[in-house]
């Protein structure tokens, strides 16, 4: 049964894979496998379009406090989703409750530049990549933050930023 749920969304059959995930919390919604039920289920609906569906998984996560770490990856889940499509109306409500939830904090940032480069705040997004670099200087976050701080746009503003002095030299 476990097999045949994680074999659904790879067959094509997501409207299946969610309500399996479901079916998986339902059985046991204070079982080990509950939080990452949900969050399963979050993925698949935002992924079909139905995010209304999803928010109210993120939702449903968030109000348990066991569930943390699952709230903390069903966020930046859709805080990054919608990012890389141009959105950013949404994903600083979800970057915070990302944070809150005790997701990486180079991670964290990583998409809080992103969504201060989309709103037009290259300034804050510069401070934003920095810290993602000083939090983690070796994670794959950090590499992308420094990816984004070589960009011709964000280049410039680097050197205008009194308080990102150490990326000057990187």
């Amino acid at each position: 049964p476990a097999r045949a749920r994680r074999q659904r969304p790879q067959s094509g059959d997501l409207a299946g894979a969610s309500a399996a995930f479901r079916r998986c919390y339902l059985a046991d919604p204070r079982g080990e496998d509950a939080a990452a039920a949900l969050l399963s289920a979050l993925r698949v609906d935002f992924g079909r379009g139905l995010e209304n569906d999803a928010i109210a998984l993120l939702d449903k996560l968030s109000a348990d406090p066991a569930s943390r770490s699952a709230t903390a990856r069903g966020a930046l889940f859709l805080a990054a989703s919608d990012l890389v499509r141009g959105r950013a109306d949404r994903a600083g409500r979800w970057l915070e409750t990302a944070r809150l939830a005790d997701a990486k904090p180079e991670e964290v940032a990583y998409w809080r530049g992103r969504w201060y480069e989309i709103g037009r705040k290259p300034e804050s997004a510069v401070r934003a990549y920095a810290e993602a670099v000083m939090a983690a200087p070796w994670s794959p976050w950090a590499s992308s933050s420094r990816g984004r701080l070589a960009t011709e746009a964000l280049a410039k503003v680097v050197e205008q930023v009194k308080d990102c002095s150490a990326l000057r030299s990187r």
